[in-house]
């Protein structure tokens, strides 16, 4: 009998007006350019032109930004996808060294102000998205760390089955998922 437990979710940071607005300008800044370049250097704006037309779609893709968490047995796993294409594992851990876990309410801002850590990383789709949860592990590079994230219902359960002390707010899991704010 395979007991092995496997969730995966990914996760899409949602777009802003002003992400919009910044990727339109860029636009229209390197059009400026080319055209520019194109009038005053004429044969010579083959390389500028060149340089334009190659970085600017990739840092307008650049800027979309996927996260995804995997959580296999007990270990979770946190990516950062970039433009679809580009992919960076920014943290692997052992859910059973995590010093607390629990969601991101008014009922454990306390527990959440209370941790003292070296770096804090939102992998949430946006700052209000329902139910956010933090956790705080140690990482061997960037010392105490907090990933804010958006894990499933079956994901927080699994946790909690290999960490049950350190996962706080199940009571909230419950609610939530009568609320239907969480998968």
């Amino acid at each position: 009998m395979n007991n092995d437990i496997f969730n995966e979710i990914m996760v899409r940071k949602d777009i802003t007006v002003g992400r919009w607005l910044f990727d339109i300008l860029l636009i229209f800044t390197s059009v400026f350019l080319s055209g520019l370049s194109l009038i005053y250097l004429g044969f010579f704006s083959v390389i500028p032109v060149l340089a334009i037309v190659i970085l600017v779609p990739r840092l307008v893709a650049g800027r979309y930004v996927e996260f995804e968490y995997v959580l296999t047995n007990d270990q979770l796993d946190f990516d950062r996808i970039k433009g679809r294409k580009w992919r960076k594992q920014l943290y692997t851990l052992n859910v059973k060294n995590i010093e607390v876990m629990a969601p991101m309410t008014v009922d454990f801002k306390e527990t959440f102000f209370k941790v003292k850590y070296n770096k804090t990383v939102d992998m949430a789709s946006n700052s209000r998205a329902p139910g956010r949860w933090f956790v705080v592990f140690n990482d061997h590079k960037d010392g105490k760390v907090c990933v804010i994230f958006e894990p499933t219902v079956k994901m927080v359960r699994n946790i909690h089955r290999f960490a049950p002390r350190k996962v706080e707010g199940m009571e909230y899991l419950e609610e939530a998922l009568a609320n239907g704010e969480m998968l």
